[in-house]
């Protein structure tokens, strides 16, 4: 059973660091892009409006808590960090494809089976996530969820998920990194 999305509550510079382009496909089946705010991608993830899932074709989350952290890092500094590539599935066909959900609780105890696989019963105007997929996954997991990594050591087995404890990660919005330094 899936728990209901967290409601985002975003510092507002997080909310206005960075924008997605999204691509919007005309009848002519040309594409046109728009820019979407990562804040509103985001609360698209498990919403019913717009959902954005991951096709089935896309690898499962890889990332590590140092990947997450620096790219958060970019986008405080006011960084680039790549454009984002989504596919408006046809109504008529949502169905026709299979579809991951988003991980939000990530454990590196299960990482081969975190993205589950979504409902059969999709709901209308899905949205499928073909790239940028690593880096929104991310910024769900580190703004809405949590990390699980193993902590390592003897007569802690790597078998036992107790020995995976889940961190939450944290924005020092008030911070101001010297630049010099990673």
């Amino acid at each position: 059973m899936n728990a209901a999305p967290p409601v985002l509550d975003l510092p507002k510079e997080v909310e206005k660091a960075t924008e997605v382009s999204q691509p919007n496909a005309p009848a002519n089946g040309t594409a046109e892009f728009v820019s979407i705010s990562i804040f509103d991608a985001l609360g698209r993830i498990g919403s019913q409006q717009r959902p954005l899932y991951l096709p089935a074709i896309q690898r499962h989350f890889v990332w590590k808590q140092n990947q997450i952290c620096k790219l958060f890092d970019s986008m405080m500094r006011g960084y680039p960090i790549g454009t984002f590539l989504f596919w408006e599935v046809e109504d008529n066909k949502r169905n026709d494809y299979a579809f991951y959900e988003f991980i939000r609780e990530f454990s590196r105890h299960a990482d081969h089976c975190n993205n589950r696989t979504a409902t059969m019963a999709l709901p209308p105007r899905v949205t499928g996530v073909l790239d940028g997929q690593q880096r929104l996954n991310s910024m769900y997991v580190a703004l809405c969820g949590s990390y699980a990594e193993y902590i390592g050591g003897t007569g802690h087995p790597k078998t036992n998920k107790i020995n995976y404890p889940a961190t939450r990660f944290y924005l020092n919005v008030l911070f101001a990194p010297d630049e010099d330094k990673d």
